[in-house]
């Protein structure tokens, strides 16, 4: 009896130890770890509408128990991002999102450890793209008005713009620009920035850097000034150093219209004169009629320079301009010789050897097994005449600054896939933008890694797809040159065979060179303009064709003679160049070529 109870005292102890230590390591319940888990969501604009870019989610996430946890960011079937986040951890979170997905719009869902704990709604919207359409971003520090209420002018300017372009959005900052991003790729939705130089120039280094990324990129900085004055932009070097180049270079004008600009990159510095905005402005405060009489019409109609790097277009029109493969037809031929030897077998052939053998009967069998073979060996013809290989196609057009050793790059990508693709993985700044119209699930991206990792539908098999993709940054390839009189060359360290080279040393003298490999030293050869005159117009039919009408007014490719400056270049490659990634690293890259403008 005694051992009856020792037996059983001894189970009470080890079930109690169970439960015990089953509390302990349990893990909270939902509401005890939202408690834990706290997440702040960080908007830097009011709400919106985008059409192309990146809109980035950026939140605060703290951990407030004693023990790590995953935590993963996701918009459903966009975008993705998981983090350990340990014990006592702040992390300032950042999930970007490509505003061509079809699904962009909803709300961001916050897991821990797998279970969902908030859903984040962030204010902006997707709608289509229009060649009339701009993103107009500034700060909401700006006044116009003589009394300063921001707030006030704020809505007049979203009223007049709304009326009088019905496809231009105003998005507004919630906060001062000192405190505004520092990547690029927070500014990528936005074509227009509005801001003044003080505000410039009191902004961090990270935020001027960002800034000066998105005009490289092709976007357009306004800045609202006064008599533009040099002494405004002593803390934006890149700035003063751009005017002085500008004031410089011979029979530029910069009174010749009210907004003065100033291309730099692909994109363009506009300096406007404020006062008279001001004076126009206030007189509209008693206007009735708004909608045909704004300050930003005027300040819009002599800005003459219309972001269109981007431009969904549907698919046969992409194949036409820009073809991935050259027959997207379906092997006729072939396929009605097989329907053909179809008809002739399962039909007399087939009566002709049942009924010599009194097996007419047989026909309920061997028809519907012909048809399956003969099926298969249409399948299979189909999918052997085209083979299995993804092919890629990219137009790239670059800029870069070898002085400060920035770059920008923009790219027309096409691709054909014959199987799914799989590993489509593209670096953390490409910014990629679905240019065919419709409402594709696409670019459901994983960030966990720290690049773009493309979960799924990023092409449908067998049907051309087609990408836009920008990126800006910093980088130490480049070209160097030595102008001596006895033996002048140029070492390629691009990393990418060149082609063909024009460049215009500090003297104003023309020099080219052929077919550099990479890593390998040319001779420089003196030519005349007429070489170069070719080139441009090479390099402005290519520009032409992508559509990218303002890139060329931005590089200064109108006046043939004029388009090398002193101390620039033009490189071209057969390849895609140094900066374009082709995601897909077993794919097949197809009549990809490339621009390279410099600077040295």
């Amino acid at each position: 009896m005694n051992i009856h109870k020792r037996a059983s005292t001894i189970l009470l102890i080890i079930s109690c130890c169970l439960m015990l230590s089953g509390a302990l390591y349990a893990q909270p319940g939902e509401n005890a770890l939202e408690k834990l888990i706290r997440v702040d969501a960080q908007p830097f604009m009011t709400q919106g509408r985008l059409s192309h870019g990146y809109y980035v989610f950026r939140c605060k996430v703290q951990n407030l128990d004693a023990k790590p946890h995953k935590v993963t960011l996701s918009c459903p079937k966009v975008a993705s991002k998981s983090f350990d986040l340990q014990a006592g951890e702040v992390i300032n979170a950042a999930l970007p999102l490509p505003v061509t997905n079809s699904n962009f719009g909803y709300s961001v869902q916050v897991y821990a450890d797998n279970r969902q704990l908030y859903t984040v709604e962030y204010p902006m919207r997707r709608e289509n793209y229009s060649f009339a359409a701009a993103r107009y971003y500034r700060s909401r520090f700006i006044s116009f008005g003589p009394d300063d209420d921001s707030v006030s002018n704020t809505f007049l300017i979203c009223r007049s713009l709304r009326k009088r372009f019905a496809e231009v959005e105003c998005i507004f900052a919630e906060k001062d620009c000192k405190f505004w991003p520092q990547d690029r790729m927070d500014y990528s939705c936005l074509d227009y920035i509005l801001l003044t130089p003080e505000e410039l120039a009191a902004a961090p280094e990270g935020v001027q850097t960002a800034l000066k990324q998105f005009v490289l990129s092709g976007g357009i900085l306004w800045l609202l000034e006064g008599d533009v004055p040099q002494a405004s932009f002593d803390k934006v070097e890149w700035i003063a150093q751009l005017i002085k180049e500008m004031s410089q270079k011979e029979n530029y004008n910069a009174q010749d219209s009210r907004v003065v600009q100033y291309p730099f990159g692909f994109g363009v510095v506009a300096l406007t004169d404020r006062d008279a905005l001001e004076k126009q402005f206030n007189q509209n405060l008693s206007d009735d009629n708004l909608s045909d009489k704004t300050f930003f019409e005027g300040l819009y109609r002599n800005f003459d320079s219309r972001p269109s790097w981007y431009a969904r277009d549907s698919v046969n029109e992409l194949q036409k301009r820009f073809p991935v493969v050259n027959d997207l037809s379906i092997p006729l031929l072939g396929i009605s010789i097989v329907i053909l030897l179809f008809v002739l077998i399962a039909g007399p052939i087939n009566l002709f050897i049942l009924t010599k053998y009194n097996k007419r009967i047989l026909l309920l069998v061997t028809v519907p097994i012909l048809s399956f073979l003969f099926a298969g060996a249409i399948l299979l013809y189909v999918i052997l005449s085209e083979g299995f290989s993804t092919e890629t196609r990219i137009a790239s057009l670059a800029y870069l600054d070898q002085r400060s050793g920035m770059f920008s790059s923009l790219s027309q990508y096409g691709v054909y896939a014959r199987t799914t693709p799989r590993n489509v993985v593209f670096d953390s700044d490409d910014e990629l933008n679905i240019t065919d119209e419709g409402d594709d699930e696409r670019l459901n991206i994983d960030w966990t890694s720290g690049k773009q990792v493309v979960q799924s539908n990023f092409t449908t098999v067998r049907k051309p797809a087609y990408y836009k993709i920008r990126k800006a940054g910093t980088t130490r390839l480049k070209l160097d040159f030595d102008f001596n009189e006895t033996n002048p060359y140029v070492v390629n360290g691009l990393g990418k065979d060149v082609k063909k080279l024009f460049v215009r040393d500090a003297e104003g003298s023309l020099w080219r060179a052929e077919n550099i490999i990479a890593g390998q030293k040319a001779a420089l050869t003196p030519v005349n303009r007429q070489y170069n005159e070719k080139l441009i117009d090479e390099l402005t039919s290519c520009i032409s064709t992508l559509r990218w009408d303002f890139i060329e007014r931005s590089i200064n490719m109108q006046n043939k003679a004029d388009a090398l400056r002193p101390r620039s270049y033009i490189a071209t490659f057969s390849s895609s160049g140094p900066f374009a990634n082709k995601g897909i690293s077993y794919a097949k890259e197809k009549d990809s070529s490339a621009f390279l403008s410099g600077r040295f």
